[in-house]
C-alpha cells in the first residue's frame, strides 16, 4: 500500500508541476516555432533538411525549458495571489513545494545555458537575457500598470525572434502579422487582469482594473481592438487569399468577443473570454504557415 501511495503522490506532483509550467502553452510555442521554420522561413520542399538541423531542435528545447522556468518562478511569486483568484487549482499545485520550484527554476535555466552554448555565444546571450526578463517580469514588472502587460507581450513573442535571428530572416508580411498577434496577446493579458482583479487589489498589483477601474479598462480594450486592425489592414494585400479570409474572420470574432466584455461582470465571464483569446492566439500562431 505504501508503494502505491508513494506512486500516486509522485504522479500527482508531476501533474501539478505540468499545471504550474503550463505545458500546453509551451507545446503551442514550440510547435509554432517548428512550423515557422519549415513553412515560412525555409522552402517547405526542404523540410527534411530543416527537421534534421540539430541547432533548431536545441533552440526549441531551450525555448520550452526557459518558458517552463519562467512559469515556475511566476508561480513562486504569485502563489498567494493565485490562492485568491483560483483557489482550487492553486491548492492542488501546492503539492509541489516552493523549495522544489526554486530548484527547478535554477536547474532548468542552467541546462538551457549549457545547451545554448552548444549553438553559439549569441544563443547563450539571447536565452540568458530572456530568462532574466522572465524573472524580472514575475518579480517586479508584472505589478506595474500597463507596462506589465506590454512586457508580457514582448516576452510571449520573443521565442519567434530567436528563430528569425537564427535564420537571419525578415519579411514585412510576417512583421505585420506578428504585430497583429501582439495586439491579441495584449488584449488577452488585460482581460486576465479583469479576471484576477480581486487578488490583484488585495496583494497590491497595480493592474489597469485596480488603478483605473473596470469600465475604463474595458474602454481601453475596445480601443486596442480598433488599433489591432491597423497592422491587419496595412498588410492585407501582402497575404494570400486564405490568410486574407482568416484575418477577416479573426477581426470579426475579436470585435464580437470584445463587445461581450461590456456585458461581463464576474470572474467566470472573464475566464471564458480569456479562454477564447487563448484559442484565437494559438490558431493565429499556427496559421502563420500560410503566409
Amino acid at each position: 500500500m505504501r508503494v502505491l501511495s508513494s506512486q500516486k503522490l509522485f504522479f500527482l506532483k508531476v501533474v501539478a508541476l505540468l499545471s504550474i509550467i503550463r505545458w500546453y502553452a509551451i507545446g503551442i510555442v514550440a510547435f509554432a516555432q517548428l512550423l515557422v521554420s519549415i513553412f515560412v522561413i525555409n522552402n517547405r520542399n526542404n523540410w527534411k533538411m530543416v527537421v534534421t538541423d540539430p541547432n533548431l531542435w536545441i533552440i526549441m528545447v531551450c525555448t520550452m525549458l526557459t518558458i517552463a522556468a519562467g512559469f515556475a518562478i511566476n508561480n513562486f511569486y504569485d502563489s498567494d495571489r493565485d490562492l485568491v483568484n483560483r483557489p482550487q487549482q492553486t491548492l492542488f499545485e501546492r503539492i509541489v513545494s516552493k523549495r522544489f520550484i526554486f530548484r527547478f527554476y535554477f536547474g532548468t535555466n542552467a541546462l538551457v545555458f549549457a545547451l545554448a552554448f552548444l549553438i553559439s555565444w549569441r544563443a547563450l546571450v539571447f536565452f540568458g537575457v530572456y530568462a532574466v526578463g522572465l524573472w524580472f517580469y514575475s518579480h517586479k514588472i508584472k505589478k506595474a500598470t500597463f507596462f506589465g502587460n506590454l512586457a508580457a507581450v514582448i516576452l510571449s513573442i520573443a521565442p519567434f525572434f530567436a528563430i528569425f535571428v537564427y535564420y537571419r530572416y525578415f519579411s514585412w508580411p510576417i512583421f505585420f502579422y506578428v504585430a497583429f498577434i501582439m495586439f491579441l496577446i495584449l488584449i488577452r493579458d488585460i482581460i486576465k487582469d479583469l479576471q484576477t482583479q480581486k487578488g490583484d487589489v488585495l496583494y497590491d498589483y497595480h493592474t489597469l482594473p485596480a488603478v483605473y477601474g473596470v469600465e475604463k479598462t474595458k474602454t481601453l480594450i475596445i480601443l486596442l481592438t480598433v488599433f489591432s486592425y491597423a497592422p491587419a489592414f496595412v498588410s492585407y494585400s501582402l497575404f494570400p487569399n486564405n490568410m486574407q479570409l482568416y484575418l477577416t474572420i479573426c477581426m470579426i470574432l475579436i470585435t464580437l468577443v470584445n463587445v461581450a466584455i461590456f456585458q461581463a461582470s464576474k470572474p467566470k465571464h472573464y475566464f471564458i473570454l480569456n479562454q477564447l483569446y487563448k484559442v484565437l492566439i494559438g490558431v493565429s500562431m499556427i496559421m502563420i504557415v500560410f503566409l
